[in-house]
């Protein structure tokens, strides 16, 4: 998928409301949005979260419930453009981006379901409308019956170049299912089986089929010239009827572009399906004439020093300037994008930045609006908003300011968006903010212009030799960069290795850098032989997200791959790949060996789902699938440092096809033992028919003969499979009867033969428990022999896997943890349970111990005797075994007159703290645990903290607070206490601080008697106006004072 990311987007845009954009169809057919006046249609909004950053999964739920919801109602007609630019057409473009960006199977299923009803919705070649030609077409006509223009003409036989688009949305769906092989072999849950196939691939398959039936008959026959398959419109006077264009004259660029969709989309899907070159060469051809003829006809100028465009509705003629309005020049860009895209056209980035140019410098305003012409005038004629095509071009242009142009107008504005506006903007942010994911330890490759972002004017070129056939041109005499977002995995230190070439004969020069770190030097291979070169230094790359940046530093350096190794020898020199094994639907090949290269298998009998082929190797393995049953798979390996060194191996299945309907679940019983009524030819023996050979057979000419089949055991059987000599020529006439004791016998079928195939034929019953099986041969159509070439009984398969469940308690433990899985089967029985701890191999058990601390994840899952697989389930044991840790984070000496802070540090690195409780001198004292001063007496005291964890582990820690009195707190004392109001006259207080203040200053000798006074003060002020308890206090540490 191409990613670009042109710059970042200012951040906090507000989140908004998308609705469904009610829409209206005007007197020519055109659908064109409601203005903010309008009615909208219901249904739960969808949710924009913003308009730049990655899509969110709200906002990818939000459309999917919109979109499933009854608010969106099936497609049924055409008429008016419906299914073109109306709102089925739209809506299906709409799921397909979201189903890219989003993955969910369910919209897909919603979006084929609306191609279905399109692809039926088509004119009937037998019983449809009769168009302009007097045919009845496989077109969709979008015309009223009997629907006239203004001038009174009668249109309702046009049908134009609108059927492009048609063809392009539904043969979208079949591309999408095309590049998803998981889902080919699925049963599509609903629509017409019977008509388009049952499984997606045969869907898939079958729309390609039918809209192939329209472009050979309608579109190409009349729209396209055969000579310069350039478009135009039919060179018959018929034409001329419908009020559209001129006979033989040129389709307008727009409506070239919705023919391109279709040719393209088809061509895509017949490149994935391998299946006919000539057919995507001819659509290629078809697309490249209208893409060369309209880039042709683009007239370059300049605007503000910025090179734009101007261009015309239709070629060849200059009385009409393309509309800038409607679907006009939107389809125009958006069809210039799509080629782009399609790599395969020769447009350029350049072409793509002047039409974004044209937007931003001609037909904005400047004020919010837009002019009508792509030329901007006349000036008297704006619009609010463009049409949401235009948002195509947003990814192409470094420069966001024509994104939120576009943007803003849709979800600024009072006017509702449909879905396909909706899904336009994720289309935009997805391909702006793709990040690739690496794990550094697979020596990861991608191609150069799958940049996250570029700046200035890296170029993409085209290159036959090139991987993907494309690379990306630095500029020659400018600055630019691309920007590759990596999320990596097992980093470490690793080499960047390119492979690249210049456009001159020197070396070209590029420097590369990881999260705007130092500039390296990366040089690319002089001249134009493409090589490997590594920057010079190796990166330091941690687990996470990163962005690498490349910069231009001139020489127009070429890049096409870039690989991140952690060898520092360029991928050129590694050794040919070698897968390890192959399995086909996870049963591995026998006797493989790495170097043998082709491959038979022979598939289970009744298999009708195509086998699904796997393989390891220590390199990179692509699998293109088999595209049928009794296919070839095609395996390359490519070596993970040097994708261009390759090895590939065949697979072929092989096996016997039957005829008639097989049931989901079957299965084949071995046969043990054969016996047969006396009278058979002898060179044809009972034992042929159950030999495994359909070459061989059993013979018995009369109708009164019988073949008995025995099993060994009693067994549920349901079907009998029979293969006949010539039995494509004769009806075999025969009684099938079955027995559980070789006695007792019941007929379950009488009948004959189809006379339609010489292999396998099954014939069907009610299940049966029987042991024996028995043919009463009747002849054929032609004579009386009995001729069996083979013979299978079958019955029904165990499908349902197995279900386990652990005995894992949830939260935190404190012990060791034994954990029982215990699995249920109610078919073939559980054969198997395995269990992984920590990521680590899955052993075989159902019990296991848990000891260490931490998070352990448990995966398990089991297997039952038919083979049958539980999906993974996991469950994570959380153990701690060890208490909270207690440290103090405060002095715990201090003195009476501070304020202590009893702050301790408690932690619990595992399950962490869950309660703490905090006693001094053996009474809690609350939180937040503060000691007001002078509360403590002097001396020790015992501080016990107590803090349990989560998973009730219990850790103590005490602490002895050593409370401290000297003279030179004296002071403090008194403030505080006449604070307090302990002391409660200011004389007595001035008094006290003034003998302090002499005792403070005092030599040792002269302490004692200064001290005896301060004593004799407090003694006569006790309980006066010194309160009592404080003055006991006083008078206690006084005397711990003296020498």
């Amino acid at each position: 998928m191409l990613a670009a990311n042109p710059a970042k987007m200012t951040k906090g845009w507000r989140k908004l409301l998308v609705s469904c954009l009610a829409i209206t169809i005007s007197c020519s057919g055109i659908w064109a949005p409601l203005m903010p006046n309008a009615s909208a249609a219901t249904g739960v909004p969808m949710v924009v979260s913003s308009l730049d950053g990655p899509v969110t999964q709200e906002e990818i739920h939000s459309f999917k419930q919109y979109i499933l919801s009854t608010s969106v109602g099936l497609p049924v007609s055409n008429i008016g453009n419906d299914f073109v630019y109306g709102p089925s057409g739209q809506n299906v473009e709409a799921m397909g981006y979201m189903y890219e960006i989003s993955g969910d199977q369910a919209i897909l299923d919603r979006m084929i379901s609306f191609s279905e009803n399109m692809l039926s919705a088509r004119n009937n070649s037998v019983t449809g409308r009769v168009l302009w030609n007097g045919n009845r077409e496989l077109a969709w006509p979008n015309k009223k019956v009997g629907e006239v223009n203004s001038d009174g003409l009668l249109i309702d036989g046009y049908s134009g170049s609108e059927n492009g688009d048609v063809i392009g949305h539904i043969a979208y769906s079949a591309e999408l299912i095309l590049k998803n092989k998981s889902l080919w072999n699925q049963v599509v849950p609903y629509g017409n089986g019977s008509l388009y196939g049952e499984t997606y691939l045969q869907r898939a398959k079958s729309y390609i089929t039918e809209l192939d039936k329209s472009i050979d008959t309608y579109m190409i026959p009349n729209f396209v010239k055969p000579d310069t398959l350039r478009q135009y419109w039919p060179n018959d006077a018929r034409w001329s009827t419908t009020g559209s264009g001129a006979p033989n004259s040129a389709i307008p660029w727009n409506q070239q572009m919705m023919i391109n969709n279709g040719f393209m989309r088809l061509a895509e899907c017949h490149e994935l399906l391998a299946d006919d070159p000539t057919r995507v060469d001819l659509y290629d051809r078809i697309v490249q004439a209208s893409i060369d003829w309209f880039t042709a006809s683009l007239e370059p100028y300049q605007v503000q020093g910025h090179d734009v465009y101007k261009w015309w509705y239709v070629a060849d003629y200059f009385g009409k300037v393309e509309d800038a309005d409607g679907v006009h020049a939107a389809n125009d860009i958006m069809g210039m994008t799509r080629a782009y895209d399609r790599g395969k056209y020769g447009v350029t980035q350049d072409t793509l930045i002047k039409l974004s140019n044209t937007i931003r410098y001609v037909i904005a305003t400047g004020t919010g609006n837009f002019y009508c012409k792509v030329d901007g005038l006349p000036t008297n004629c704006t619009l609010t908003n463009l049409w949401s095509e235009y948002l195509h071009i947003s990814p192409y242009n470094p420069d966001p300011t024509v994104y939120k142009l576009l943007a803003n107008p849709y979800y600024m504005s009072t006017v509702l968006t449909s879905p396909i506006y909706f899904a336009r903007i994720m289309w935009v942010k997805d391909h702006m903010s793709w990040t690739r994911q690496v794990d550094a330890e697979l020596s990861p490759t991608w191609e150069a212009e799958s940049y996250s972002s570029r700046e200035g004017y890296f170029k993409r070129g085209a290159c036959d030799t090139c991987s993907k056939g494309a690379f990306m041109q630095s500029p020659e005499d400018a600055s630019g960069s691309l920007t590759y977002a990596l999320n990596v995995i097992h980093g470490g230190s690793v080499y960047l290795h390119v492979l690249g070439s210049s456009s001159g004969a020197a070396e070209g020069s590029l420097q590369v850098s990881v999260d705007e770190g130092t500039d390296v030097h990366l040089p690319a291979a002089a001249g134009s032989t493409w090589g490997w070169t590594t920057a010079e230094l190796p990166f330091a790359l941690t687990d996470g997200f990163h962005e690498i940046n490349i910069k231009s530093q001139g020489n127009g350096a070429r890049l096409d791959k870039l690989v991140l190794s952690k060898s520092p020898t360029p991928p050129l020199e590694s050794l040919l790949p070698r897968l390890t094994g192959i399995q086909v639907n996870g049963v591995s090949i026998d006797n493989f060996s790495p170097s043998t290269y082709t491959y038979a298998v022979a598939l289970p009998l009744g298999t009708k789902v195509i086998p699904t082929i796997s393989a390891e190797s220590d390199h990179i393995v692509e699998i293109a699938q088999p595209q049928q049953v009794f296919g070839t798979a095609v395996i390359t390996v490519k070596d993970r440092q040097d994708p261009y060194l390759q090895a590939k191996y065949e697979v072929q299945m092989t096996g016997y096809p039957i005829y008639g309907e097989v049931p989901d679940r079957f299965i084949t019983y071995p046969i043990q033992a054969v016996s047969a009524s006396a009278g058979y030819h002898a060179s044809f023996p009972p034992a042929s028919a159950i030999d495994g050979d359909l070459t061989t057979r059993y013979a018995a000419k009369g109708i009164t003969h019988w073949i008995q089949f025995d099993l060994g055991e009693v067994k549920p059987i349901r079907s009998v499979l029979l293969a006949f000599l010539k039995g494509d020529v004769d009806k075999y006439n025969f009684d099938l009867q079955v027995s559980e004791d070789g006695m007792n016998w019941k007929t379950v079928y009488s009948g004959k033969s189809s006379g339609k195939t010489a292999g396998l034929e099954i014939f069907q019953f009610g299940k049966e428990n029987a042991r024996y099986v028995k043919y009463n041969g009747k002849g054929n159509s032609k004579d009386t022999w009995n001729n069996i070439n083979e013979i299978y009984i079958g019955g029904d398969s165990d499908v349902t896997a197995p279900t386990t469940k652990d005995d894992a308690g949830s939260g935190w433990h404190k012990d060791a943890q034994t954990i029982h899985l215990a699995a249920t089967d109610g078919g073939s029985g559980v054969a198997h349970t395995y269990f992984s701890v920590n990521g680590g191999l899955f052993a075989e058990g159902t019990t296991l111990q848990v000891d260490g601390e931490g998070t352990t994840v448990l995966r398990y899952y089991s297997v039952d005797g038919a083979g049958n697989e539980e999906d993974q389930r996991s469950t994570t044991i959380q153990l701690d075994r060890s208490g909270p840790r207690i440290t103090s984070s405060v002095s715990m000496a201090v003195y009476v007159t501070d304020t202590i802070h009893l702050d301790f540090g408690i932690t619990d690195a595992l399950s962490g703290v869950a309660n703490q409780t905090i006693q001094l001198d053996g009474k809690p004292i609350d939180s937040p645990y503060v000691i007001e001063p002078m509360s403590l007496t002097r001396g020790n005291h015992l501080v016990s903290v107590t803090a349990i964890d989560r998973a009730g582990n219990t850790s103590t820690q005490q602490f002895n607070l050593q409370v401290q009195m000297d003279l030179d707190h004296l002071d403090e004392v008194l403030t505080i206490a006449k604070q307090k109001g302990w002391i409660k006259n200011e004389g007595i207080y001035r008094g006290l601080m003034t003998l302090v203040n002499l005792i403070q200053k005092a030599s040792k000798l002269d302490l004692n008697p200064k001290l005896d006074a301060l004593q004799a003060l407090i003694q006569a002020q006790k309980g006066k106006f010194i309160e009592e308890t404080l003055a006991a206090q006083l008078l206690d540490w006084l005397r711990a004072l003296r020498n």
